[in-house]
């Protein structure tokens, strides 16, 4: 039997088969016990499940960020539509970031920062990006989680428990996972993602890693100024991987340093980037790497 939905999903459950529906998914809707019209589409499948998800808010498109790097589930098309939903969420207003900067760090934005730019350098699904400087004139990336993400989250991913094990046994998905197992694992990497300490301790591993390595480089994490919710690093100038021509020299010499350090993190280490999409590897000139 499907599980039942609670009462209190209910209003969310209609609002994410409403919008599968509206993007000719309407029998996904129908799998959840909802009856509704299809709106037919041209758009390719890929598409319509990137733009269904980035129309559903946070939790699910992070949930296409997770997918995003997982070929072992989804196909290429569709690998490379949700690749979309990287770094391009809407930006939390600069007057929320500053409290909560000012709430974890227990004191004025100012007396840690001598300049912060408001504007974000990047905003993803949980958490945005600002330039900033310290005292020392130390250019710094500022990651400043969402105000209240966790709460709406842990909210979220109950009602995708939900909705996998309603179409649980319906739709064969390829590879080796059922749905309620690519909720469980969407689960670990968020929760792991929320808590910014224990990202400030891998990224310190893994850039101690990386120091003998000539051409690649890891941000220097400023662990005084850490929290939870707020992550302060070395900021870094470059381009993304993805814009690098892929013929030439730089790129070339790019992907060496790329195979080489993957070498030294699956083999050496045993400790490795868990999130290598274009937007997480920058080329820095000359062939050097960094990750983010």
């Amino acid at each position: 039997m499907p599980a039942p939905i609670s009462v209190r999903d209910l209003p969310r459950v209609r609002d994410v088969a409403m919008t599968l529906a509206g993007h000719g998914f309407g029998e996904l809707a129908r799998m959840v016990g909802i009856e509704t019209a299809t709106t037919a589409s041209d758009k390719p499948v890929a598409k319509r499940i990137r733009l269904a998800l980035a129309e559903l808010g946070t939790t699910y498109i992070k949930l296409g960020q997770v997918l995003s790097v997982r070929p072992d589930i989804l196909p290429k098309s569709v690998l490379e539509e949700l690749a979309e939903l990287q770094d391009n969420a809407p930006a939390v207003a600069f007057d929320q970031i500053k409290t909560m900067i000012e709430e974890e760090l227990g004191r004025p934005l100012h007396s840690v920062f001598t300049t912060f730019d408001e504007v974000p350098l990047a905003s993803a699904s949980i958490a945005q990006v600002h330039a900033a400087t310290l005292p020392d004139g130390t250019e710094v990336a500022v990651k400043v989680q969402r105000p209240g993400i966790e709460k709406t989250l842990r909210s979220d991913l109950h009602i995708l428990y939900t909705l996998a094990r309603l179409i649980e046994g319906q739709v064969e998905i390829p590879g080796l996972y059922t749905p309620v197992e690519i909720v469980q694992e969407f689960e670990t990497a968020i929760s792991t993602e929320l808590d910014f300490l224990q990202e400030a301790r891998a990224a310190t591993r893994f850039r101690n890693n990386h120091l003998s390595i000539e051409g690649v480089t890891i941000p220097l994490i400023h662990k005084e100024w850490c929290t939870r919710r707020v992550l302060v690093m070395e900021r870094i100038h470059g381009r993304k991987l993805n814009a690098i021509q892929g013929g030439s020299e730089e790129g070339r010499m790019a992907m060496r340093k790329f195979i080489e350090s993957w070498y030294f993190q699956l083999f050496e280490h045993g400790f490795f980037h868990g999130d290598p999409h274009p937007g997480n590897i920058m080329v820095l000139g000359e062939g050097k790497i960094c990750f983010l």
